[in-house]
Parts: C-alpha cells; structure tokens; sequence
C-alpha cells in the first residue's frame, strides 16, 4: 500500500474512534448523533459540490453501500449490553 493509502486508512480509524468516544461520553446521546451528524453534513456538502462525480462504473456500488447502511440502521437491535442502542434505535425511528 501506498503512505496517502496507509494514511486515509489511519485517518478513517481515528475519526471512527473519536465518534465512538463522544457518543458514549454525553448523558443525551440522541443529540450527541445529531450534533455530529450535522457536523458531517456541514463537511460532507462543500466537498460534493466541489469535487467531481465518482466514476459511473463505481455508482452502482455506491447505491449499495447506501442501502446496506439504511438497513444497517433501521435494524439495529437495541441491546442492554450496547450503549449506543438507544441512540442508534431512536435515529432510525424506532425510539
């Protein structure tokens, strides 16, 4: 692999952690998700708008990892041994 590859990689994982780690440590976890969801949003919008379309070939991968995460969300189960449960259930409408 490449360092820019190693990097993004290292880069994803530390990003994953720090949501994990401020999502247990707020009281309200339901606005914990929301706060950083809004956050993500405020990032996520300038890049689309200024960076180009993925390649046609990827779109259909795209559309998958989309719905898999939908339904990732709408049936995640909530667990007396998670601490995200009842955030992750009451985001995807079942709180």
């Amino acid at each position: 692999m490449t360092p820019a590859v190693i990097g993004l990689v290292l880069c994803a994982a530390l990003l994953h952690a720090t949501w994990n780690a401020m999502l247990r440590s707020r009281a309200d976890q339901l606005w914990s998700v929301t706060v950083m969801s809004f956050a993500a949003t405020a990032v996520a919008i300038p890049a689309a708008l200024l960076l180009p379309l993925p390649a046609r070939v990827s779109w259909p991968y795209l559309g998958l990892s989309a719905v898999l995460q939908l339904g990732y969300s709408l049936t995640s189960p909530d667990t007396p041994h998670s601490n995200t449960g009842r955030s992750l259930s009451a985001r995807a409408g079942y709180g």
